[in-house]
């Protein structure tokens, strides 16, 4: 979390200093029409985690652009432990654990755009999305009165906020443009917890569930994304 603090105050002082500066775009030095963005993000392995942006961006002036954005977030894992017991405690030992986790957001940034072929980009606007996640655990033990327990927690919310953008864009030709970009978002979040319990023994068998709601405001940082620009 202290990490993620200092970068976006780094972030938030290039973004002081870029408002300070003058536009340097020169018409037909950077493209300037429509485009279609399409970005990925970072950090996790693909066989576990999929993470996708498709924007529609439109120049209103040399330097300022209106960006509408959706990017969808999978991710999902398992882990399972096995152990074998002698003596008192002959027998196997088992747990498997499952995370998963996903989003869809929504965004509408205004993007001002500053110097030529490459160049650097700032902005933001109102952004949205619904997040959905569930982490759980079960186990088996015959050596403990063969007690079988699962515990599973569900997590849904709603937030509702803004987002800062700040980047860099190489356009290698007039119909396409390579970028690498760094995104923050500061949002209002309602949310749902619930929470799932069973254990058996014999002919015991216990069940409950718990339900919970929170809100709050969350500051979160969505790390580095790349992505290409097809202009037309």
């Amino acid at each position: 979390m202290e990490r993620r603090s200092r970068i976006s105050l780094v972030c938030l002082l290039l973004f002081a200093v870029l408002c300070l500066q003058p536009a340097t775009g020169v018409a037909g030095e950077r493209p300037t029409g429509n485009a279609l963005q399409f970005g990925v993000g970072s950090g996790f392995e693909p066989s576990s985690f999929m993470e996708g942006t498709i924007s529609y961006q439109r120049f209103l002036s040399t330097d300022l652009a209106l960006r509408l954005g959706a990017t969808i977030e999978v991710y999902s894992g398992t882990m399972e432990h096995a152990a074998q017991g002698t003596g008192e405690y002959e027998g196997s030992d088992s747990e498997a654990f499952h995370t998963w986790n996903d989003s869809v957001s929504l965004s509408c940034e205004w993007i001002v755009y500053r110097g030529s072929d490459v160049s650097l980009y700032f902005g933001g606007g109102p952004h949205t999305f619904y997040r959905s996640m569930e982490y759980g655990e079960s186990r088996f033990r015959p050596y403990d009165d063969a007690i079988r327990w699962r515990d599973r927690t569900r997590k849904m919310s709603f937030g509702l906020g803004a987002s800062g953008v700040i980047g860099v864009q190489w356009a290698p030709a007039e119909w396409c443009a390579l970028h690498a970009e760094y995104r923050a978002i500061a949002a209002y979040i309602n949310g749902t917890v619930i929470e799932y319990w069973d254990e058996v023994g014999g002919t015991y068998k216990n069940t409950r569930t718990t339900k919970r709601t929170s809100n709050g405001v969350e500051f979160d940082s969505k790390g580095v994304r790349a992505g290409v620009s097809i202009y037309f």
